[in-house]
């Protein structure tokens, strides 16, 4: 009975975290569910394997036109009312309740129905998400900068021109990559030399390199004046494959922090 009621909580706990992979890879979940999913991560094969296989969707989405994520987030609502109405009318058909037995296949066939909404929630969300991020371009909002965890190692960042913005980040090693959290904090009376391109702040990209010299932008986010910013970002190297990691402005390609990444 006591190993019943472990196996039951533990699939319960399974089914409230199964989902989220995709918002962990966009950076859409907030501190306490990442630090809850990433626990979780630590003994779920089945969800590691999920967040490897969208852990490049971050660059994807580069490469995406708002229109089309929107776009394709219609489509696919479309497609589920439909195939819902065809769904329930063939499993409703018949006569009332009694008249006739039921299918041999009625469990089968509800359970099926069951798993369609559940993986049609799932795409929802993963669609939900990237047309969000494709039309915010950002995974960071301001909040106040949280204690490092202390798991994964923290590095400051140095500036490489005099300017307002400190930060640090933290790299995760999972098995299917690398997570990085930056904390920034930018100075109330502090500007860079470019002028903002937005109004109410400056854009800034986190960028990783690694061993061979290769960069991919992981993050972008917006700062103001007297802001804190929180910064979530993931790539597929490994931690002991990134060599640098760089701030950088969105309005020059000019490199505004950078630091060297610690080796175990």
């Amino acid at each position: 009975m006591t190993d019943s009621h472990a196996d039951a909580r533990e699939h319960a706990a399974h089914d409230r975290v199964s989902q989220w992979d995709a918002a962990y890879v966009l950076g859409a979940l907030s501190a306490e569910d990442r630090r809850a999913f990433e626990l979780h991560l630590e003994s779920c094969e089945r969800c590691a394997d999920a967040v490897a296989a969208l852990a490049g969707l971050p660059g994807l989405l580069r490469t995406v036109p708002a229109e089309s994520a929107l776009g394709l987030l219609d489509r696919e609502e479309d497609g589920y009312a439909r195939a819902e109405e065809v769904s329930d009318a063939d499993l409703d058909s018949g006569t009332d309740a009694g008249s006739i037995p039921p299918p041999a296949d009625l469990l089968e066939r509800m359970q099926e129905r069951e798993r369609r909404r559940s993986g049609r929630t799932r795409r929802r969300l993963v669609l939900g998400l990237v047309a969000a991020a494709v039309v915010l371009a950002a995974v960071a909002v301001p909040s106040i900068i949280a204690a490092t965890s202390s798991t994964g190692s923290t590095t400051v960042l140095a500036q490489t021109q005099p300017g307002p913005l400190e930060a640090t980040v933290r790299l995760a090693s999972a098995d299917w990559g690398t997570s990085l959290d930056v904390a920034c904090s930018y100075a109330e009376d502090g500007t860079w030399y470019a002028p903002p391109t937005d109004e109410g702040g400056w854009r800034y990209a986190l960028v990783v390199i690694d061993d061979t010299g290769e960069e991919t932008q992981v993050s972008t986010w917006k700062a103001a004046p007297g802001e804190s910013v929180d910064v979530v970002g993931s790539t597929e190297l490994s931690v002991d494959q990134i060599r640098t990691v760089e701030i950088r402005s969105l309005a020059t390609g000019a490199t505004l922090m950078t630091a060297e990444v610690a080796r175990s």
